[in-house]
């Protein structure tokens, strides 16, 4: 016959795989959760980029606004995109101003003051910053069809037109 010891230590192994079994279940789950909170932040972070990207706020404000500080919304837009919260909101305005350089007849300084610039010549320099070629040549290339011999490049995302 067995002995109780025996029995014992055979019930002990027994309860501590299954609450090994247990709390790996809740690790898992909470992973799951952390994944979905930071995908659900990321989204908040984003619908209020499409929200107030013409306002010009800054990181801070949109950090203030989902209720993180500017480090953890630099961290969560890092490990979302490997690009910084600045970045992501530089690149929805972009898309902007190259939607209407593209679509519209509008004058430059139009476009610019439209998209929260105080300034036109700040809006031609930002422009110019992020894609190397002025606004008013972009829409110069764009608009006489000539960009296939340009070496601008047109593709199309899920945010819109990307023209770089």
């Amino acid at each position: 016959m067995l002995s109780t010891v025996t029995i014992r230590c055979a019930k002990v192994n027994a309860l501590l795989v299954h609450l090994g079994r247990a709390t790996s279940a809740l690790a898992s789950a909470d992973r799951n959760h952390k994944h979905i909170k930071k995908n659900e932040t990321f989204e908040q972070f984003r619908q209020l980029i499409e929200h107030h990207y013409i306002e010009h706020w800054s990181v801070s404000d949109y950090a203030s606004q989902i209720g993180m500080t500017e480090s953890k919304l630099y961290v969560l837009c890092k490990k979302m995109t490997d690009q910084t919260p600045s970045k992501i909101i530089q690149q929805r305005l972009l898309i902007e101003a190259k939607r209407n350089l593209v679509y519209t007849i509008k004058p430059i300084n139009v476009i610019a003051y439209e998209l929260g610039f105080q300034d036109p010549a700040y809006f031609s320099r930002f422009f110019n910053q992020q894609t190397g070629i002025s606004a008013r040549d972009f829409a110069a290339v764009i608009k006489s069809n000539d960009h296939l011999h340009s070496g601008i490049q047109m593709t199309s995302n899920t945010i819109g037109i990307n023209i770089h």
